[in-house]
């Protein structure tokens, strides 16, 4: 077994999180702790409802208003203390450094919607490629893709009106 010293790319330290609710607040999360370094996959599994998808959210700074990270906690992702990371840094990291899969992938990136109706996150799109060339030009946020026109369902799974399919 070796050791390395690389600094971790992503270190969560003792996270607690809750939700409030009225007067109320709920603890969710107690006491979370992982560390993921370059070049290892990690993945968090538990039963549903244990907190999973609330440690991911917390993660990617995508809580919602009523969440309250403990002090104490602490996540850090490439050596910067992602907790305090201001909205332009956060921009930076999202999609090209850091993202979140979510439980059914497929169902974000459905073939049967138009690239363009998507909004810019789902697309693709970052800080350098504004929406308004998602919807004229969605390539332009999909340069790996190589696809020059809107991704389309095949034929066969295009569902069709009532009335068409009552003439068949």
């Amino acid at each position: 077994m070796t050791t390395t010293l690389e600094q971790p790319t992503l270190a969560v330290r003792n996270l607690d999180i809750s939700y409030r609710r009225g007067s109320r607040v709920s603890p969710v999360v107690r006491d979370v702790s992982f560390t993921i370094r370059p070049g290892e996959a990690y993945g968090l599994v538990g039963e549903s409802g244990c907190g999973k998808t609330t440690v991911a959210m917390s993660i990617m700074r995508y809580l919602p208003d009523n969440a309250v990270v403990s002090d104490g906690s602490g996540i850090t992702f490439a050596g910067e203390d992602a907790l305090s990371a201001g909205k332009g840094l956060l921009r930076q990291w999202r999609g090209g450094r850091i993202a979140m899969v979510y439980q059914n992938p497929g169902a974000s990136l459905n073939p049967s919607f138009a690239s363009e109706r998507r909004s810019p996150k789902a697309s693709g799109c970052t800080v350098d490629c504004p929406l308004q060339n998602a919807r004229r030009r969605p390539s332009r946020c999909w340069p790996r893709s190589g696809s020059r026109t809107r991704p389309r369902a095949p034929a066969a799974t295009r569902t069709s009106s009532p009335a068409a399919s009552s003439n068949a």
